[in-house]
This record gives C-alpha cells, structure tokens and sequence, in this order.
C-alpha cells in the first residue's frame, strides 16, 4: 500500500517537478560538453578500482564558441582542478584559478565603466587572465553591441554576456572562492 502510495505521488509531482527543473535551466542556463572532454576527465583525473564504486566531482560550466568552428569548454572537476578544454588542454589549480577569475572579472568591470556606459564603438578591453598560458579575455563594442571572448593561443572564442556571468559565479560556487570584489 505504501509503495502504491509512493508511485501515485511521484506521477503526481513529476509534472510540477519537470516544471521546476524547467525554469531553474532557463534561469541557470545550461550547457552540455562534449563526450569526449567528459571521457578526457574521467579516464586521465578520476581512479576507477576493479570491484569498487568511485567517486569524482565533475562540472560543465559553460561553452564558448569559435566563429571557426571549434568549441573552448570550462570544467571543474576533483573539487580542485579546473579545466579549460579545447584545441588546447589547461588545467589549473589553487590560487591560479581565482588568478583567472579575478582578471577576466576585472576586464568585464572595466569594460563596463570605460566603454560600454559611454557607447564607444569598436573599442576592445583586452587583457590577459593567465600570461603564462596565452589567455585574453576580450571585451569590445562590434558597432553598438557589447561581445565577448576568449582568446585562446590566437583563437577566438566568442561567449554571451549571460554565460561568461554563468560561468564566473559557477566557478566561484564550485571552488568556494571568495574575492575582494
């Protein structure tokens, strides 16, 4: 009688349920990676034991996309490693993650006050968020429209205004950073 009652309440539920979980996507956004990048985790960075059941964190955050064609997704994974998956493969842990955060957080803010607010068109805010890894965040006016994007060892990588938002609070959610900011 129980179990009955448990199936009749969760047919009951599951359209509100669904519904639910629709306005959170729409609210939170969301992206799906590629299999492959989920297979690069998993088989490089999470331990699998013959005969136990394993454990790992693994999150896509956003996905930014070149006019070219390719795709630069953002991971965290192991609650300590986030990756950056494209062309090219970074990782990046402890305080180079937060390094990142900040910069391209202090582009966008820049790029807010100094440009966008005073409507100057075709200005580019460019800035490095890992010099040692050939990363620019690049926010411009394309005529009266704000764009953004990541430049990834000479490739563009183009992400909306919402995502890269997505993409900063994701990070600092899932790493537990705080900045000054």
């Amino acid at each position: 009688m129980i179990r009955l009652l448990t199936i009749k309440a969760c047919l009951l539920f599951s359209p509100f349920l669904y519904g639910q979980q629709k306005l959170l996507t729409s609210l939170l956004g969301s992206s799906t990676g590629s299999l492959s990048s989920e297979q690069y985790i998993k088989f490089n960075f999470q331990e699998h034991k013959k005969g136990e059941i394993t454990r790992y964190n693994i999150a896509l955050f956003e996905t930014a996309n070149s006019p070219s064609g390719g795709t630069l997704e953002f991971w965290g994974h192991g609650s300590r490693i986030f990756s950056i998956l494209g062309p090219d493969t970074i990782h990046l842990e402890g305080p180079k993650i937060k390094e990142f955060i900040t910069l391209a957080w202090d582009n966008y803010e820049f790029f807010q006050k100094n440009i966008r607010v005073k409507a100057v068109t075709w200005e580019h805010a460019d800035s490095f968020v890992l010099p040692d890894e050939s990363i620019v965040f690049s926010s411009y006016m394309n005529n009266s429209t704000p764009e953004y994007a990541f430049w990834v060892k000479g490739s563009k990588y183009t992400i909306p205004e919402k995502s890269f938002l997505l993409l900063i609070a994701k990070i600092k959610d899932y790493f537990g950073l705080v900045t000054s900011k």
